[in-house]
């Protein structure tokens, strides 16, 4: 009975013991795949902060030139330079849309390795990034809602848009001139066009700090998951 007895208790730790190094080696495995795929959103942030600089920079190129519209406007616009007016519109009436990497993130949250992320900071900021990617890409529907049904709907019988894109578009070179001698400084003599480019210098103005302090966040992530992964 005793060595029956003892026989059973050695077993039962056997098993034990085999448990206990599975869950150690699923363990080590699941850590070991949390740490690839830290590194992989790594990479995909120093590429979503490439990105966010240059949709930056292009915001505030965008945003000067609505301003020195604003500045053009009024019923002296026979005045102004007409090449110069014909450019601040083209570079003037566009957008900028971010289309981040987020491919390993989701994998993160999918596979639910976040909880191995002993780090408070770095699982907190984690959880945060989906939220604070939907802030930005609302503001861009928006913004891309009020541009396509306020803002260029405003300058189609104000503005010839052949003759901007002709002058400024390589790739428009081939068509033919526009069949209206239209000056499009005109369009600056307008109530309306001084409230319609306000309205989308502030749009851009509230995107360009979604921009700006998603960026600052991204850097920050970087230098956590850096720290982590030592």
């Amino acid at each position: 009975m005793k060595y029956a007895i003892g026989e059973i208790i050695l077993v039962v730790i056997g098993i034990l013991i085999a448990l206990s190094i599975n869950n150690w080696n699923e363990l080590r495995k699941s850590k070991n795949n949390t740490r690839s795929i830290l590194m992989a959103i790594k990479a995909e942030n120093t590429i979503n902060i490439k990105d966010l600089d240059l949709k930056i920079k292009d915001s505030e190129h965008v945003l000067g030139n609505l301003v020195l519209l604003l500045e053009n406007l009024g019923p002296d616009y026979m005045e102004k330079d007409e090449d110069v007016i014909d450019s601040v519109f083209f570079e003037g009436l566009s957008i900028t849309l971010f289309d981040p990497n987020k491919a390993s993130f989701e994998n993160l949250i999918n596979s639910g390795n976040i909880k191995y992320i002993v780090n408070d900071s770095l699982h907190d900021m984690l959880l945060e990034w989906s939220s604070k990617l939907d802030d930005i890409l609302k503001a861009e529907a928006r913004n891309l809602q009020t541009f396509k049904t306020f803002v260029i709907p405003h300058f189609y019988d104000k503005i010839s848009l052949v003759k901007i894109d002709r002058k400024f578009d390589d790739n428009t070179k081939h068509l033919p001139p526009s069949a209206f001698p239209f000056d499009n400084r005109s369009a600056l003599n307008s109530m309306k066009t001084e409230n319609i480019i306000e309205d989308h210098l502030y749009n851009l103005e509230r995107l360009g700090n979604h921009y700006k302090r998603f960026y600052s966040e991204l850097k920050a992530l970087n230098r956590l998951i850096e720290k982590e992964l030592q």
